[in-house]
């Protein structure tokens, strides 16, 4: 028994010994490229890719090497698109053969970022091709992954193993770039460089100078497709089999492309959800007949895609929607929304919306998104409002629709079914104001009772006509006049004969009787405006005339003030 114990903890030992502790996120690279080629020929080698655990953020720097009788390599890789386990075609990579003879071709992956934060530090991969004249032979090719080197390369590395001739000239004489500043300035003794471009920098070429005729320089580029950030180049310098110098050249592209991979908004045909950009799960319910959901989804930036996945042919029970965002430079962000279709007959019960607000002899412009309305009424205490609601099964309640004056709120307040939701919906009303209205109208209407009234007195009614007892008209003048006479015959002897029957003093009784009186030049009568009937009449001989010197007006008995214009005449 402790024999079999022993074995089976020897085995568990085992088992952990050989366990891959890798980093969560691994890269395998896989180049396919001729076996042979003829000399001075251009050839094209296919990069394969396939990764492990999370996605590719970035690669720090990715770069060919050549060696031997292969030239010039241009290349363009896009290591976002490794997929998972299976291997896939990311790249070419394009080489001009020189001389017959050998060479190698590297490509490394230095400093793999991954998007969980995990850091592989190399992946590469090489293969040899012979350049003869018949163009054909069995090619090697070797697969290296992680941090293993390969053993076929182990010149072309990063660092500078630099082997010198003292018989002959491996030094550049310049180092030319199509774009950027070379950094340091060249100096031939100067093996490592840099140069920084901007974004839209897509291409770059390097050329190397020789400083001798015999010099072959490996690895210069031809508007070579650059990636974001750095780009290592290597320039290799031959002259004779047993001399080899590098210069190496990293160009770093300015990636300033947008890493904004949030929605601004998210809204559904069917279903409701509350959208907050950092909420990135979501639930929501949908009637049987609801069998495919519209969903508008839009980025916060403009350089973003958005794709969205699974809000069709939707069927009774969960439903994932998935709308994933892709920023600028490859970040991605997804939404998920888990929609339950209902069975047939079921019913919605966390719906407390309205779907619509209808209040007799008015329009309140109902809108679904909102909360708040005003509304200006006539003379009401009391309005006739009718709810429909999303959900039949939903209720709700009117509050204040009693005693309505200016300023009253009305509020409707609803819940859902399952009472797990509610809404108040605000409806404020206004009354006019009608005082103004009623003082204008005021004025108005005394304006047009009293203005006539006034015109009436004024220029319409006939003013009383005074007569004596023959009819003849008698106007002021002559009854003041009269008046006057009499005032002023007040010691004279009358006479007066009277008509026993009227009581009226007749006209020939008033010509009959004469008083004799020196100071009365003419015949007139004064007789007061209510004594015209049964009055002593006064001769015109009884008193002394005189005449107004500014008026003209006869004077009876020299008055010091004239009577009719108030004229003092002494």
């Amino acid at each position: 028994m402790k024999r079999k114990m022993l074995f089976f903890v020897m085995f568990l030992i085992s088992s952990f010994m050989f366990l891959d502790v890798n980093a969560s996120g691994n890269v395998k690279l896989a180049l396919s490229c001729p076996a042979a080629a003829k000399p001075n020929t251009t050839i094209t080698c296919k990069v394969y890719g396939s990764r492990t655990g999370s996605e590719i953020d970035s690669v720090e720097q990715l770069y060919p090497t050549l060696s031997g009788s292969l030239k010039k390599a241009s290349y363009y890789v896009d290591y976002y698109d490794i997929s998972v386990d299976s291997q896939k075609n990311i790249g070419t990579i394009t080489i001009q053969t020189g001389n017959v003879g050998s060479g190698s071709i590297e490509l490394v992956f230095d400093k793999i970022h991954f998007v969980d934060g995990t850091v592989q530090d190399k992946a590469s991969i090489s293969k040899k091709i012979v350049v003869n004249s018949t163009g054909t032979i069995t090619s090697h090719n070797t697969v290296v992954s992680g941090d293993a080197t390969n053993n076929n390369n182990s010149n072309n590395n990063a660092t500078n193993n630099n082997q010198t001739n003292t018989n002959a000239d491996t030094h550049l004489k310049d180092i030319k770039l199509s774009r950027g500043i070379l950094t340091p300035s060249f100096s031939k003794n100067v093996y490592k460089y840099s140069a920084n471009v901007d974004s839209d920098v897509a291409e770059i070429s390097i050329d190397g100078i020789k400083n001798d005729v015999n010099q072959v320089i490996e690895g210069e580029v031809t508007n070579q497709a650059l990636n974001y950030g750095k780009n290592t180049f290597k320039l290799i310098v031959t002259n004779g089999a047993s001399s080899k110098r590098i210069y190496e050249v990293v160009i770093t592209r300015k990636d300033n492309r947008d890493t904004n991979a949030f929605l601004s908004s998210l809204s559904l045909s069917s279903g409701t959800i509350n959208f907050s950009k950092y909420v990135y799960e979501y639930e929501t319910r949908v009637l049987y007949d609801v069998n495919k959901l519209s969903i508008l989804a839009t980025p916060e930036k403009a350089t973003s895609t958005v794709k969205v996945e699974g809000e069709k042919d939707l069927k009774v029970g969960e439903n994932i929607v998935t709308i994933t965002v892709k920023s600028e430079k490859g970040n991605q962000q997804k939404y998920k929304i888990k929609v339950t279709r209902l069975k047939e007959g079921e019913q919605l019960g966390d719906n407390a919306s309205i779907k619509d607000i209808i209040i007799a002899g008015y329009n309140l412009g109902f809108d679904y998104s909102k909360y708040e309305y005003k509304l200006l009424i006539k003379k009401e205490d009391k309005l006739d409002i009718s709810v429909v609601m999303d959900d039949l099964n939903a209720s709700y309640q009117i509050v204040g629709n009693d005693n309505l004056k200016d300023g009253s709120i009305i509020e409707i307040i609803t819940k859902s079914f399952d009472e797990s939701a509610s809404q108040t919906y605000n409806i404020e009303i206004t009354k006019p104001n009608y005082t103004a209205y009623y003082l204008i109208a005021g004025v108005l209407v005394s304006l047009t009772i009293v203005i006539p009234i006034l015109f009436y007195f004024k220029y319409v009614k006939p003013k009383k006509q005074l007569v004596d007892i023959n009819g003849n008209k008698i106007d002021k003048e002559d009854i003041f006049d009269r008046q006057y006479r009499k005032k002023l015959s007040t010691s004279v002897p009358t006479s007066s004969v009277k008509n026993d029957s009227q009581g009226i003093v007749s006209n020939d009784a008033l010509i009959n009787q004469s008083v004799s009186n020196s100071n009365l030049g003419h015949s007139q009568y004064a007789v007061n405006i209510g004594e015209l009937n049964n009055q002593d009449i006064v001769s015109d001989n009884d008193v002394g005339s005189d005449k107004c010197p500014k008026c003209g007006r006869e004077l009876l008995g020299n008055p010091s003030i004239c009577p009719y214009c108030n004229t003092r005449l002494r």
